[in-house]
Formats: C-alpha cells, structure tokens, sequence
C-alpha cells in the first residue's frame, strides 16, 4: 500500500478587527445562542484580499445523552470565502489571534472556506466527544462580496449512521497506465450469483458497488468516501499473481478529532474523526477528490490469463475464479487504514512526513511473554524489521481485536491477533495483513481458505475501529453494576478509579462469576482505560491483565495474582446491537447502556451482553454507591454498594462484598437491606449463592443462597479519606470444604472509586 504526501499548511491572513451587522447585532463579546434544529441568518460584510473578519461568536448547549453534533454553515455568496471553527467548553480567545493558524490551534475542529459551505459533524467517538458540554462557533469571513449566510446546529442521539461509498469509473486516476475501458467492456455477460448484469463491464461495475455496499453496513461515518478504481496490466501467472491493490490519496496527520494528532491516518479514517470532508481539512483539495484509488489487474481476466475473477454476489470461489467481491472488499479495508505505512527496513511514515501511523501504533512484537510496542519510541528502525520478519511474534495489540469471536489466535500467546511476518520479508503481503491462522477477509493470502470467498471484516473490523473508525464515546455509557439478563445472579461492578500519568480515565472493573465445578464463587479484577469506545484492561508481562487473587496473612501485599490463571476481558460499546451476544434473540426491553462484555478465563471465551443492574435516575442526591476498601493497611478485599433512592424517599442498600476462603481463594457474598440513613449503622444479613456453573455452559444448577453472616455499615459521607468516619463489620462463615470465616470489626473504610 502506498500514498501521495500532499499536506496544507495554515493560510496566514490576517485578522480584521471589524464584526458582522446586519440581522444579527454584532457586539464584540457577545454570544448568540444556537438552538437545537433552528437556523440564525447573519450578514457577511465585504471582505478585501489580504484581510479576515469575524462575526459574532455562536454556541449551542448539547446534552449528555447526544451522540452526535451538525453544524452547518450555508447560503454563503458566491465568491466568498468563509471557515468554521468549533470549540468545546471555553469561547474563542480572540485577543491572541493574529492569523489563522492561531485560530486552527484553537479550535477542535473546523471546516475550511470550500465552495461556499462548510459542515462539521462532532462525534461521541471523537476527541474532543460532543456529549454534554457546551460547543462555541466562529465563522470568520477571508475575502468576498457583502452576503447573507445562515449557520444551523443540530444535534441527536442517534444511532451512529453507516458509511456512505461511492465508487467512480470515469476518472483516469493518476496513474500513468489506468485503464478505464474494462468498466464499459461489452463482451456479453451471464447474470450469476444475484449479479443481474448482461455485460462483463457492467457486472464489474455491479460487484465493486456490492463490495462498497458491504463495507458500508460495517463501518460508520457521517462523512460520504469517494472511491475511483480503474485497470492496469501487472502480469503475473496461477504461481504468482497480483490481483489489485490500493492506494489513499492523502497522508493525514495532525487532523480534528483524533486520538492521537502526532499520528498518520488514512484519509477515509482522518475524515470520519474530523468530521467533514477531507477537502475542508486540506482546503488546497477539489471536493471532488477521491479518497482512495484502487488499481485491479487487469491480466487477471485476459485472453491469456489462467483465472478469471467471479462477478457474482453469493461468495462463490474456485480453484480457476477468484471472487471479484473478495478482492474489491479486501482492498477497499486497505484503503481505509487497514496497514501500515513502515517499510521493510522499519522506517516510519514517508520521506516527507516520517511519523508513526495509526496501524503501526496497534502493532507489537510478544516474544518470550514480553511485549514490545512497535511504536514505543525506545524501538528502533531496525528493531521493527526485525519484528517484520519475526513470524509467530508480530501482534495487533488492540484489546477489542484479542477477544472477538472471531479471533481463530485467541489461545496463542497473550491471544493478540497474529500478523503476516515470515521469515522472508514479502512485500505487498508482510506486515499489513493477517497471519495464515486466520481465514479472514484480511489474511495475505485467501485463495488458500477454500472454495468460500469473504466478503465481511470478520476480526479485521474491531482492528478497524481501533485505527480510526470506532463508533462509541471513549468513555463508559455507565458506571456501577452490570449484567447480563439471560445470566441473572452474577456479573461486573466498573468504577472509575482515577487518571493515568497522561490524563486518561482509569477504570477498575471486578467480575463476580463462579468456578467450573460445585457453583463456589469466585472474583477476578481488572485495571485499565477506555480507548476507541473499549475498555482495555492493562496486562501483566505475560499479557494477561485480569488477574484472580490469592490471599494470604501475613504477606506483603497478602493478596497476589494467581499465577496459573490466565484470563483476560474486554468492555466494548462499539455497534452492540451488531454484536452476536447482543443480537441472540433475547428480548432486551427497556435496556440502557448496553455493552458487549467479553472474557478469556483459561481455554474458555465468552460474551455477554450487559446493562446496568439499576438506574443511575434511582440514585440518591448524596451517592454512597462505588467500590469501598478499609485503606491501604488492609488490602486485597473489599465491596461493592449500589444505593437505590424509592419514591417515597426511602433508600435501600444492595453491597457485593469480595473477600477469601481458609485456603485464600476469593469468594463473594451480597446482601440487600431497606430503610438506610446515613450516619445510621445498618445490618445486613450476608448471602452465599452456590450451584451456579460459570458460564462456560451458562446453566442453571439448583442455585440456592445460604445465610452467611452479617454486616454491618455506618456510612457518614462518601469520601476517600478514611477519616470521613465511615465504618464496617464484617463477619462471615465460608460455606463449603475449605471452610473459615473473614471477620472485621468495626474497621475504617474509605471509597476507592470516585465520584460517579
């Protein structure tokens, strides 16, 4: 895969001090509030060459629960050149703006003067995500005639909206040898497979569009992708044969609503998270520039050649005919970010812009249990083409792709998606694609899986969301108590912990499940952030990272993972109702915030589809609920309360609390008690539930509860202090062969979660 290097620099014009009249006044420091779907007409003074100005500023208060922000300036006079720029929590600081690069450092994201409109549409996935904060618009006029524009902002919550492709067959690219003629080819064609078409031109046409079609029900972008494909001879023979390739036309970096801005980003993916058309980012580029270019051998389906390609819908694929569909959908993935732009010898990005790329941040060598990211600045050039050709050791890192479905690698090492690295590097195929595992649409080489084409991303589309096109807010949709009503008696408590050493969120999530046989229950805990709509747990050194605790008196800390447990887990709010746990038929009615949990625990993966226990509108003004611990003196247990407001007034507590048998296993209880004050001790009657079979098999087995011991809590104030003079008693018996009893009495406790 290769790219152009074409980047815009920031225009310098300079700032003109006058401010649009007209019909809206125009006061320097005053704001026009923008409201939900309603248009504001303002009138754009004339404007010189060499000059800027701006009207007043606009702003548009956007709830929590929106997932998506248009903004949209229109009615712009021809001629005029005007831009738009949006910023989150704060106004413009126009007392610091000289030129327009000032005002692109400023802004979050923007949309440069192209044709007399501009759009920007702030996602939830975004960075900054638009949900429930107030966005600040400046339009600033460069040069024109006087005019009227109109500016609307409207925001939804809806469903994030499918990307829409379209493909060209009339432009002859830029490549010197682009051949357009296959795509209006006469010869008389069959109809086959759902292809309805009656010439060989025709069905190609028809079959890049149903691979464009596919790709579109996968992906989600609120900006429209622009295909141009075209022919040209390369050659090649049944022994070797390339059959197309791709090519983006931009390298993107340093765009609105990344993650990351030091990074490169493919073009399609750069314009999803930017929120516009790539020629409003770029604005030096036609509107009508394709994003990306696709190049299909046209020797493939020659006189001479020794296989032709299959035209048809239905994924037919033989030994002689190789899959149009397959191959069109397999190169447009490449197109949209599926690779990496470090070549053979290691080096990052292009002559021009040596940056790391967004695949290449994904990617690491796991070798020995260690692992190594590719873009840790420690590795070297060499250390990459090293990993390059490393076969078994080169990893796609993301934690969403590691414990999808359908990831065949899952019990390989770490179960990281293994990358195409043989010993010999193969260029075209190494690195970008995935390893011979796999029968995915991405592998390097899928004429070798069999008669069945691929037409769908399979594991190459949680990859995907993780190099640009994740649809769900880096941030969970709830906080507290989770699980799955098929699976109702266990689940998962997620609380938000604190920040990293980079400002990033960080979450502490604990399963409470059961072991394989006799139903005892047990718990496992993991630590880590949200990042492209998932949760990622941080792993140990062997690449696990959601440890099951032993505990053991008198040891420093007494509580230690078990070493012989590997397990791993994933949260991941990307397309959920796509997701087979939450589209197994199960009515769902009435649920909110659903997620996709998923878990590797041992040889065993699973997925559940969950939602909150309760209601966040049912908790009190003053929250005791989030995950408690008695300090750092007395480590490795703790609980869980969730606090439930009833509409006379009255206040029920439900506590999960996780501690240990004789032998240092975990256990769990729960317990649930009405009528609590705070500052007044409540006692609560502690229950073990046995019987129930983790659900590896997800059965039932006479599951009964067995009174335990009590507990006892005093809660003053929800505080992390343990001097806020909050209190716990805990006595309780383990009911089953190892026997013994976890007592507290009256110990301080301090909550270890934050505010929710």
């Amino acid at each position: 895969m290769t790219c152009q290097s074409r980047m815009r620099a920031a225009a310098g014009l300079l700032l003109g001090t006058a401010l649009g009249t007209a019909m809206v006044p125009a006061h320097a420091g005053e704001f026009f509030q923008l409201n939900d779907g309603e248009g504001i007409i303002f009138e754009l003074p004339a404007v010189e060459p060499g000059q800027a100005l701006i009207p007043p500023d606009f702003f548009i208060e956007v709830p929590a629960e929106a997932t998506q922000l248009r903004v949209e300036l229109e009615g712009v006079g021809e001629g005029m050149q005007v831009d738009l720029y949006l910023r989150p929590d704060s106004p413009f600081d126009l007392d610091n703006v000289s030129n327009t690069g000032d005002l692109l450092a400023q802004a979050a994201y923007y949309s440069l003067g192209v044709a007399g409109v501009e759009q920007v549409t702030v996602q939830d996935s975004t960075f900054p995500p638009v949900h429930g904060r107030t966005w600040y618009l400046l339009v600033v006029a460069l040069e024109g005639p006087l005019g009227d524009a109109t500016l609307v902002a409207d925001f939804s919550s809806d469903p994030p909206q499918p990307a829409q492709i379209t493909v060209d067959f009339t432009d002859p690219l830029e490549f010197p040898n682009c051949d357009l003629a296959p795509w209006d080819d006469p010869t008389p064609f069959t109809p086959v497979g759902g292809n309805p078409a009656t010439t060989v031109g025709e069905a190609r046409r028809n079959a890049v569009m149903q691979a464009a079609t596919n790709l579109s029900s996968e992906l989600f972008s609120p900006v429209p992708i622009r295909i141009n494909a075209c022919w040209e001879d390369q050659g090649g023979d049944s022994s070797g044969q390339t059959l197309a390739g791709a090519f983006f036309s931009l390298v993107s970096r340093g765009v609105p609503g990344v993650e990351d801005p030091e990074l490169i980003y493919a073009t399609p993916a750069a314009a999803r998270q930017a929120g516009t058309e790539f020629c409003r980012i770029f604005n030096s580029v036609e509107c009508d520039s394709p994003e990306l270019f696709i190049v299909f051998n046209s020797a493939v389906d020659s006189e001479d050649s020794t296989r032709d390609f299959y035209y048809g819908f239905d994924g037919f694929e033989s030994n002689l005919d190789v899959n149009f569909i397959s191959v069109a959908t397999h190169e447009i993935t490449h197109g949209l970010g599926f690779g990496t732009l470090a070549d053979e010898m290691g080096a990052l990005g292009t002559e021009d812009f040596p940056f790391g790329d967004a695949f290449i941040n994904q990617m690491g060598r796991v070798d020995a249990g260690q692992v190594t990211p590719l873009a840790d600045p420690a590795v070297t050039d060499a250390d990459r083409a090293d990993a390059f050709v490393s076969e078994n050791e080169l990893k796609f890192l993301g934690a969403e792709a590691s414990l999808d479905p359908e990831n065949s690698d899952f019990l390989s090492a770490s179960s990281y998606v293994g990358l195409y690295a043989p010993e010999t590097y193969d260029p075209g195929s190494s690195v970008s694609h995935l390893n011979n595992t796999f029968c995915d649409l991405m592998r390097f080489d899928t004429l070798q899986c069999g008669p069945s084409a691929l037409q769908t991303l399979g594991v190459a589309r949680p990859m995907m969301h993780a190099v640009g096109w994740a649809p769900a807010r880096n941030a969970p949709n709830y906080v507290g108590l989770l699980l799955d009503r098929t699976r109702v008696g266990h689940g998962f408590d997620l609380q938000l912990g604190g920040a990293d050493g980079d400002g990033n969120d960080v979450y502490v999530m604990t399963f409470y499940t059961f072991e394989d046989s006799g139903g005892a229950p047990e718990w496992f805990q993991a630590i880590g952030i949200f990042r492209h709509g998932v949760f990622e747990a941080i792993r140990n050194p062997d690449g696990f990272g959601f440890p099951r605790y032993l505990y053991q008196s008198g040891r420093t800390p007494p509580q230690q993972a078990d070493p012989d447990t590997r397990a791993q887990t994933v949260i991941s709010y990307n397309d959920v109702l796509g997701k087979p746990a939450c589209n197994d038929g199960t009515d769902r009615t009435g649920a909110s915030a659903l997620a996709s949990f998923e878990w590797l625990i041992g040889n065993t993966r699973r997925a559940w589809c969950v939602e909150p226990l309760t209601l966040a509108s049912t908790r009190p003004a003053v929250d005791f609920g989030g995950l408690w611990f008695a300090g750092n003196e007395d480590t490795g247990w703790g609980f869980t309360i969730e606090n439930i407001e009833n509409p006379d007034g009255s206040i029920d507590i439900f506590v999960l609390l996780y501690v240990y048998a004789a032998d240092g296993t975990p256990v769990w209880y729960f317990a649930f008690e009405s009528g609590f004050e705070p500052g007044q001790p409540l006692a609560m009657t502690l229950q073990q539930r046995s019987g129930y079979r983790r659900p590896l098999t997800g059965t039932l087995d006479d599951v009964s509860d067995t009174p335990a011991g009590t507990l006892v809590l005093t809660l003053v104030e929800p505080s992390n202090s343990l001097a806020a003079g909050n209190r716990v008693s805990v006595d309780v018996t383990y009911q089953g062969p190892e026997g013994g009893s976890w007592i507290r009495d009256d110990v301080p406790i301090q909550r270890l979660s934050l505010d929710r």
